[in-house]
């Protein structure tokens, strides 16, 4: 409900850079897009390309030049068809063509002046294609260069920064608004024909004749007002729709997301009645352009239309000869297309300017700050200075609390033992994730530090601290791929043999052999069919892959059978894969298998110490073996 009513239906290198600033306007100049002026994230984009406005101004210019020229020629074409005489008053080049053919017939005349316009038409056509061409190649290129830098901002952003905004926005922007913002690309381009287009046409009316040009010009100037007032209004429908598509994609994303719990708490017809309301907003949102838009061609129509009219009435009092009239309002009805290009990409831009302004604000989020900590010496340097391997890890007193104002931890303070398994236990929403994303560098300490050996976590970069760690859990997702890839995921690297041997450790070996093609079983769709189990064993073993210092198991467990946990149970107490581990679970029979135990709740750390003499192990309900008896409180 909220979302609904959101949307209301001087040294030398001083001038380098000087030059520098004055290249890139330049460049914004001739290829302008964005709202945020030449130094706008879209500008900087678009600017190895600004050369394809000039090009394009200079196909629009030969293309303009050719049209008016086989117009032109109609003059001493119909002079000479009604007399044999130029009459007073034409232009110099054309007086100079119709004296060439007035020695010849009439058919003779026909002919060489027509072949001389459908030569000029197929040469005009030829560079019009070539331009037409060179307009798609360059929208095409920047969309291209527009979507990969999204997605570079998506991976290069701080986890706090994605959980400040909405993951639908993120959707929409990529899968929607990127494509629009490419649109604006085609329609700049067009602006920049139409522009040229009408100066050279009227330099051409002009040279006809400029009192009736100066008519003309009256008249585009009052059609040039309502288009601006057009504009207006399509730019704020525009933000309608942006809002709208945004609702409308988080209703679809909760009925795929949401397959089983619609249909099990009976709320399909409640979720279908929602989707249909926004995508009835969208339709209102799409229709109100519609109509909008469609105030254009009837509009410049009636203008135009009326000019022709005062044109005629003009030349009529001004005794203008009929060959001259003519080739003027020819030359003019050709400017038309022009004029509605230019009309269309100016109102088309303004239509799209909320979703360039959504590209623009994802393009401007800053790079994941936690990416370049401690990497002043580089990689290499960096992976140097990592602590050894098998150093304890220790919280000293960490406070993390959530944009949303939400507490994560406060005051945290323990050790994780080397060659130690170690269970972190609490109830959910206690603040064992928020722990698990520090321990990944996902986040850093507001307060405290986290040291590995003597050294503070927030001097290693991500890049080199997820060299030493590895994750598996329920959220850790699978991705696009074969059950081979999935695994070498966390290692390209790795052999057929070291995928096999992981498998076999995290117990999946058996059932991906059953798979239609074994390990080359695609997941991208079969890992619809696969059990909430199955996906945990591949990500396991993705995890066991890595040979990590530390193994983060995050409910790795919970969806897995009694037989199955057993084999991962063996392999904790065995420390197969790595050295360290930390396993957070609900389940009694997981933990287990782990020394020590760490008891947090309310985001602080309440007990602490071997796993067997802490209260809440103690007391925690058991679970049911194969024989169907659950496990008594405190064995």
């Amino acid at each position: 409900m909220q979302a609904r009513a959101a949307i209301a239906c001087p040294n030398s290198r001083h001038r380098t850079g000087d030059t520098a600033i004055r290249v890139n306007k330049l460049a914004g100049w001739l290829l302008p897009l964005g709202t945020q002026g030449t130094r706008g994230p879209l500008a900087r984009i678009a600017r190895p390309y600004a050369w394809s406005g000039p090009a394009v101004a200079v196909l629009g210019v030969l293309t303009s030049l050719l049209e008016g020229a086989s117009v032109g020629i109609l003059i001493p074409l119909l002079a000479l068809l009604m007399s044999d005489s130029v009459p007073a008053g034409v232009p110099g080049p054309i007086r100079a063509i119709a004296q060439v053919t007035a020695s010849y017939d009439v058919e003779t005349r026909i002919l060489a002046i027509g072949a001389g316009i459908l030569a000029l038409i197929v040469l005009k056509g030829m560079i019009q294609a070539a331009s037409a061409a060179l307009a798609t190649h360059v929208e095409g290129r920047v969309g291209d260069d527009i979507r990969k830098s999204l997605a570079d901002r998506v991976l290069a952003m701080s986890y706090r920064t994605y959980l400040e905004h909405d993951s639908v926005r993120f959707l929409q922007i990529v899968s929607s608004d990127s494509w629009h913002t490419t649109k604006v690309v085609g329609w700049v381009l067009s602006m920049v024909t139409g522009i040229v287009s009408l100066t050279v046409m009227g330099a051409l009316l002009v040279w006809l004749e400029w009192r009736l040009f100066a008519i003309v010009a009256a008249g585009g100037i009052a059609i040039g007002g309502v288009l601006f007032v057009l504009e207006r209004r399509l730019g704020h429908l525009g933000i309608a729709v942006t809002q709208t598509n945004r609702l409308l994609a988080e209703r679809m994303i909760t009925v795929v997301n949401a397959f089983r719990p619609i249909r099990i708490f009976g709320q399909r017809d409640r979720e279908q009645a929602r989707f249909g309301d926004a995508s009835d907003c969208v339709r209102h949102a799409m229709e109100a352009v519609a109509r909008s838009t469609a105030l254009i061609i009837p509009s410049v129509e009636l203008m135009v239309s009326a000019m022709f009219v005062v044109v005629l009435l003009a030349a009529h009092r001004l005794g203008i000869s009929l060959p001259v009239l003519t080739a003027f309002l020819v030359l003019l009805t050709r400017a038309q297309p022009h004029a509605r290009e230019l009309s269309t990409a100016r109102l088309g831009i303004a239509s799209m300017r909320s979703a360039v302004r959504e590209v623009e604000w994802m393009l401007g989020i800053a790079d994941d700050s936690l990416g370049s900590a401690g990497a002043g010496t580089g990689r290499a340097a960096d992976a140097a200075n990592l602590p050894p391997e098998g150093a304890p890890i220790r919280f000293d007193d960490v406070t993390y609390a959530y944009p949303n104002g939400s507490a994560g931890v406060g005051g945290v303070s323990f050790t994780l033992q080397p060659g130690v398994a170690t269970a972190l236990i609490g109830r959910s929403g206690a603040g064992k994730s928020t722990l698990v994303n520090l321990l990944c560098r996902l986040i850093d300490p507001q307060q405290g530090a986290i040291l590995v050996g003597e050294r503070r976590l927030d001097t290693i970069s991500p890049a080199q601290w997820h060299t030493r760690i590895a994750l598996a859990g329920q959220d850790i997702e699978l991705v696009d791929g074969t059950v081979a890839e999935n695994i070498a995921y966390a290692r390209a690297s790795a052999s057929q043999e070291e995928i096999e041997g992981v498998a076999r450790a995290a117990g999946a070996d058996a059932f991906i052999r059953q798979l239609p093609q074994g390990y080359a079983t695609p997941l991208s769709l079969e890992a619809l069919s696969l059990s909430g189990g199955q996906r945990q064993r591949i990500g396991l073993a993705r995890a066991l892959l890595k040979n990590a210092d530390l193994l983060i198991l995050d409910e790795a467990t919970s969806a897995v059978d009694g037989l199955s946990e057993q084999e991962i149970m063996r392999l904790l107490a065995e420390h197969r894969h790595f050295r360290t581990v930390l396993v957070i679970s609900h389940r009694r029979s997981t933990l287990a298998a782990c020394q020590n135990g760490i008891v947090i709740e309310d985001g602080r750390i309440v007990e602490a110490g071997p796993l067997a003499g802490l209260d809440y192990y103690r007391t925690m309900a058991g679970d049911t073996h194969r024989t169907g008896e659950p496990v008594k409180p405190g064995k």
